[in-house]
């Protein structure tokens, strides 16, 4: 047998080998024969795995640093003589199952730079209310803003927690609450790759208008970017205004629209049972249920909004006196002192500084999941839905307790020009005046909660149940996937013929599947079959 049939009978899977070599000894092969194609560099590693929340495990992963676009073909090339797939992993924010398998190789880029050691550098060419830089495939949100606010610059919308990579966000089509920007994977222009095969791509989107829909909600099927670039925009100087009120103000469809059309920036955060008083928290003690007598709508809501024109009296709000705390049975009383100490109102500052939370003031790691529908002119959905939210969070609790909800999350964005982003106007789904813009409803949970009761992706799945009962019809953020049973039918439903768009170009790029996983061969079911 030569060199070549060696190395493959080294990679075949196990269930090919069983009885031949024990289970350690097959992960040792598999390493050794890996390392012997990739060469010396970069070292081919075996390590467990675990993501950011603690909630995603892996005890064995084959892992690669490369600091070269030559050792990431390397390891492209291995992977797919040794049926391996590839996974690119980043800030491990990530608490759906995408980016990580058993024995996979996972590929950290961190290392990468561009030439003379940049991690970033603002292109040549100016364009109307614009620029655009080229970024290294590791840089984080936060990294990104640190090198161009100096610059005069800064990125309008991304997600929230500044140490995630930009490009681990536009996989999974991350956003941040700014009403008229897209999902971040909307300010692609460009990247260059390494495909299936191992060869290095560049597409843009002048020439390239399909493949970077495709790009900008990739879900890491694309291949390894190694460069991309992305738009920026000049710094604004703004105000930024914290606003407390009950949440049944919410539950008004003028009051939402009013807030949503005349800001820039709306984001609405909530901590569950806020409003619980101190004979309330003794009998949930006592008999585990929370009384009748509580009504989630009382619960406080910090609307936060950005503009240049913000004031704290923009919105016409309640008067009535805030909790002085939150009772020890609720897991959002941390979270509730930071609600209640959020600024009144700050004027004139970046709006870098506005819009981008630090990710202390979250609190320790937490599960996430995130519901997003399209929403019309009259924001009679978004009103709707935040109703049943609390009708939902009432009857629950009513009957089965505190619930794992940690904090709520409310957000409003522009449609992406995309094929798979879930903010990117599905046309099965497009209704009368509609806008195109989208609701996000979020939940936070403790990993470790106080209740007994059901766990957080168990509730947050009825929760879900409750919203596709209005007819909302949503999808969830990729990045955030609990365990809806319906998933899969789900997202046929939502993208329909997208699904069968970007498929088209996954199967060019990756026809052997070099890129794929477990979780989302088992979704692939819905792209192969779009009717």
């Amino acid at each position: 047998m030569d060199l070549l049939g060696v190395l493959l009978w080294l990679c075949l899977p196990a269930r090919w080998m069983a009885g031949a070599v024990t289970m350690t000894r097959k992960v040792t092969l598999v390493q050794r024969s890996l390392q012997n194609i990739v060469g010396s560099s970069p070292k081919i590693e075996v390590k467990s795995f675990e993501n950011w929340a603690e909630s995603l495990k892996e005890d064995v992963v084959f892992t690669a640093s490369p600091k070269s676009v030559r050792e990431i073909q390397r390891i492209v090339f291995a992977a797919l003589l040794c049926r391996k797939n590839v996974r690119v992993v980043g800030s491990t924010h990530s608490w759906s199952s995408l980016f990580t398998d058993s024995e996979q190789i996972q590929i950290n880029l961190g290392n990468m730079t561009l030439e003379g050691g940049k991690r970033v550098i603002l292109q040549p060419g100016e364009y109307p209310g614009y620029r655009t830089v080229r970024i290294a495939p590791g840089v984080t949100v936060g990294e990104l803003n640190d090198l161009i606010v100096p610059l005069g610059f800064t990125l309008r919308s991304g997600p929230s927690i500044k140490e995630a990579t930009v490009l681990g966000a536009i996989a999974t089509s991350s956003h941040g609450a700014m009403v008229n920007e897209p999902a971040i994977g909307g300010y692609m222009t460009g990247a260059r790759f390494v495909d299936g095969w191992g060869k290095i791509l560049a597409f843009n989107e002048d020439t390239d208008p399909e493949v970077l829909k495709a790009l900008r909600c990739n879900l890491g099927l694309l291949g390894v970017v190694f460069e991309f670039e992305l738009k920026i925009f000049p710094q604004e100087q703004v105000n930024s205004c914290g606003i407390l009120t009950p949440l049944k103000t919410l539950f008004n469809p003028e009051f939402l629209r009013n807030a949503v059309s005349k800001n820039n920036f709306v984001l609405i955060l909530s901590a569950s049972y806020s409003s619980l008083t101190e004979k309330e928290a003794r009998s949930v003690l006592e008999t585990g249920k929370v009384p009748t007598t509580w009504d989630s709508g009382n619960d406080i809501v910090l609307i936060n909004i950005v503009d240049p024109d913000a004031t704290p009296d923009s919105l016409n709000t309640s008067d009535d006196p805030l909790p002085e705390d939150v009772t020890v049975v609720s897991t959002g009383q941390e979270f509730y002192k930071f609600i209640k100490g959020f600024p009144r109102a700050l004027k004139g500052i970046n709006l870098t500084d506005a819009i981008y939370l630090d990710t202390a003031v979250l609190g320790p790691k937490f599960l996430a999941s995130e519901y997003t529908f399209p929403e019309k002119t009259d924001f009679k959905r978004s009103a709707n839905a935040l109703k049943e939210f609390s009708r939902f969070m009432n009857e629950k609790s009513h009957t089965e307790g505190i619930l794992p909800f940690t904090r709520f999350v409310a957000r409003w964005v522009k449609g992406t020009d995309c094929f798979l982003c879930p903010t990117s106007n599905p046309t099965s789904l497009k209704v009368a005046g509609d806008a195109g813009h989208f609701t996000t409803l979020g939940m936070d949970g403790v990993i470790d909660t106080l209740q007994e009761g059901p766990g957080f992706s168990y509730t947050m799945h009825k929760l879900v149940e409750a919203w596709d009962n209005l007819g909302l019809e949503g999808t969830l953020h990729w990045g955030k996937i609990t365990e809806v049973t319906n998933f899969k039918e789900k997202i046929k439903t939502y993208f329909r013929h997208d699904l069968g768009f970007f498929e088209n170009i996954r199967r060019k790029i990756d026809p052997h599947g070099v890129f794929m996983n477990d979780y989302l061969s088992y979704l692939y079911d819905a792209f192969n079959n779009v009717n």
